[in-house]
């Protein structure tokens, strides 16, 4: 479950469903949840989640927009703080780690990552439908105050961005949740389709929210998050027009109003005209028992309003407007009343105030009969499990590398360290890497795991000799992400290091030195160990990144570049930030979220792994051109001008000395022009 804003406390609409389905469903399944904001982590969200959430996770959304996914500025306003590619690759990230089936989307302005690199099935939950909203608030003249507190935009052509993305986000999902009736239709009439839309409303917990006397209640009760907009003008609305008339024809009767972080505009009003203003409280359910009346005077909005079935679950009276109960299922007479007139609304209140507490209870228990029929929470889970398991019985889509087979461990003994190793047909253990690991004074066990495609079964059983698991996968050979998660997934070690096929151990103490970071009390997310590139074992050294791009990156990342030819991390760090899946460039995804939340990656030099890559001219190009293919998916670019500086003014090449490399190594001139050609190629066409 994905929400684009903190669900703790607890004092908003959104998060009142968000908590209770969260809680229920994680009777039934294993449900992990990421909080997008400003922060890396939030223990008061861990503390209330944690007990019954397989992982309370969150994602800190880069301040800026994202450029490369809204350069001609056609997200909307309420969506472009959201929409990363960062996000989306966490979402991706986490869900081939996990083995997730379900992505869920709270709110439309998550559109932008339901087209992701990953088989989950995607469900976006309509809370309200946002272009409904933003037209009545703009019929109102209330869109340029919202705008300006950043949630959505004021002008038409904001409306038409909308509409456009979020009709285009519910064409995309595999299923859409609906508050109501109301809202499935408007939104079927747009798609011409409705078989994945599905009414899944909100709801009420019935043992918290239960009636009291009649004869303890006194008084009008406003309840409203401010924050949102709509309620803010319903408050305005209230006390300019209908509080008046109310106070002409009930002097003495007095209204107290309650939500989260109320303005000063609403401020001022305590005190004043039989006004309290209490704002947020740790209870709401109190509030419900102890008034004779909840006046409901929204003007804007969409979706369903919780504070009714709440208020109705408390034998509470509610006057509202038309908008204000839009979209529940009322009996004829409607056990709300109704009333879109200031003199009918104030009538309808001073008259339920008026009223003896036979008639207050009659009323209350109209309301509650109704929510206990079709709004209360268990029954509101039911039928979202219905709509899951519509999804889970139907095919998910293919995985773009699929495991096929995975060794059992081969000892009891849990390993110190697990050491993922990718291979494929053509590309297996180096003799090099298999001597050096059996050279290492390693203080504890180490497990070895094999993520290989495609090499030959004595191979691999050779492997197996050697006291290696190997976990087969087929799928194209880009997945790095997905291969590096599928070893993960099965390692038995509190740390994970990873290395290549061609990498061999510069030293006996290569892995002690690569983990002993992790010791300390306050330890790094992740080592960075030294690699040193070679085309012939024993011959003169390259660098392998030596494009300008490449040091750009250095220069924007602390001065350096991720590299899982050789590096470490707590298996616990993976488990929060794996690798996403579908990209060649895994290592440097990687990076950029670790950057984005703060994570101290380690560089550690000596312990160093020297890369022996004996590949030819058209490996090079092939190699450099998925490289190049790779940087342009994640929005980098690589130029003409780039492309000619590095062919022509490069130095990869360096003896042990760190001198130039004699000028006619004629592998080394190669890779300078091939290696800037088969990156621009590839970033380019």
């Amino acid at each position: 479950m994905v929400s684009p804003f903190s669900i703790h406390p607890v004092i908003h609409g959104a998060a009142v469903r968000i908590s209770n389905l969260t809680r229920r469903l994680a009777e039934h399944y294993r449900v992990s949840l990421l909080v997008l904001g400003e922060g890396t982590d939030d223990p008061g969200h861990r503390e209330a989640y944690g007990p019954f959430c397989e992982q309370v996770l969150f994602h800190r959304l880069p301040k800026a927009p994202d450029p490369n996914l809204d350069s001609f500025h056609l997200l909307p306003p309420a969506a472009t703080p959201f929409t990363h590619r960062a996000v989306t690759d966490r979402i991706s990230a986490l869900v081939d780690a996990h083995q997730i089936s379900i992505v869920q989307l709270e709110f439309a302005e998550l559109g932008g990552h339901i087209q992701r690199e990953d088989n989950a099935a995607t469900v976006l939950v309509e809370h309200d439908i946002g272009f409904t909203t933003q037209r009545r608030q703009r019929a109102l003249g209330i869109g340029d105050r919202f705008d300006a507190a950043g949630r959505i935009g004021a002008g038409s052509l904001d409306g038409i961005r909308q509409e456009r993305f979020e009709i285009n986000a519910c064409a995309l999902a595999d299923q859409v949740h609906c508050m109501s009736e109301n809202d499935r239709s408007t939104m079927a009439q747009r798609l011409g389709a409705a078989d994945h839309l599905r009414v899944v409303p909100n709801g009420v917990d019935t043992r918290i929210f239960a009636p009291g006397p009649a004869a303890d209640r006194r008084g009008a009760l406003f309840l409203g998050s401010f924050p949102h907009l709509p309620n803010l003008d319903a408050f305005e609305y209230l006390m300019d027009t209908i509080w008046p008339e109310i106070r002409r024809r009930s002097p003495d009767t007095t209204l107290t109003v309650a939500g989260a972080r109320p303005p000063e505009s609403v401020l001022v009003r305590h005190g004043r005209d039989g006004v309290r203003v209490v704002g947020e409280v740790d209870e709401v359910a109190p509030l419900y028992r102890d008034h004779r009346v909840l006046i409901v005077p929204l003007r804007a909005g969409s979706g369903t309003r919780l504070k009714i079935l709440e208020a109705m679950a408390s034998g509470l009276p509610v006057v509202s407007t038309t908008i204000g109960a839009e979209g529940l299922v009322l009996a004829d007479p409607p056990e709300v009343v109704l009333a879109d007139d200031v003199d009918e609304m104030a009538e309808a209140v001073a008259d339920l105030l008026a009223a003896d507490d036979d008639e207050i209870e009659a009323r209350g228990a109209r309301g509650r009969a109704l929510v206990e029929a079709h709004y209360d929470w268990d029954s509101v889970t039911e039928d979202l499990r219905r709509g899951y398991a519509d999804l889970l019985t139907s095919p998910l889509a293919e995985p773009a590398l699929r495991v096929t087979s995975v060794d059992a461990p081969t000892s009891n003994a849990d390993p110190a360290v697990t050491l993922v190793v990718p291979t494929s047909a053509g590309n297996g253990l180096s003799r090099g890497l298999v001597d050096g690991l059996a050279s290492q004074l390693f203080d504890g066990d180490i497990e070895v795991v094999i993520v290989d495609r495609g090499s030959p079964v004595d191979t691999l059983d050779s492997w197996r000799a050697l006291g290696f698991r190997v976990v087969s996968v087929s799928g194209s050979k880009t997945n790095q992400g997905a291969a590096l998660n599928a070893g993960a997934r099965i390692a038995r070690g509190q740390v994970l290091a990873f290395t290549t096929p061609n990498a061999i151990p510069a030293s006996p103490n290569w892995l002690s030195g690569l983990v002993a970071p992790f010791d300390h009390d306050r330890p790094p997310a992740a080592v960075q160990g030294g690699i040193t590139a070679q085309f012939i074992d024993g011959g003169p050294a390259h660098k392998p990144t030596f494009t300008r791009e490449s040091e750009r990156w250095r220069q924007a990342h602390g001065g350096l570049e991720f590299s899982l030819i050789n590096a470490a991390m707590p298996k616990t760090v993976w488990e929060s930030f794996p690798f996403p899946p579908s990209t060649l460039l895994a290592d440097r995804c990687w990076q950029q979220i670790a950057t984005d939340h703060e994570l101290l990656i380690l560089p550690c030099l000596a312990a160093a792994v020297r890369d022996v890559r004996q590949d030819t001219g058209r490996d090079m190009v092939r190699m450099s051109f998925e490289e190049g293919r790779a940087w342009r998916d994640l929005g980098i670019r690589y130029t003409a001008t780039d492309c000619w500086a590095d062919a022509v003014f490069g130095l990869p090449a360096i003896d042990g000395a760190g001198e130039p490399a004699p000028a006619n190594s004629r592998r080394h001139l190669a890779f300078r022009v091939l290696r800037p050609l088969g990156i621009y190629l590839g970033n380019r066409f």
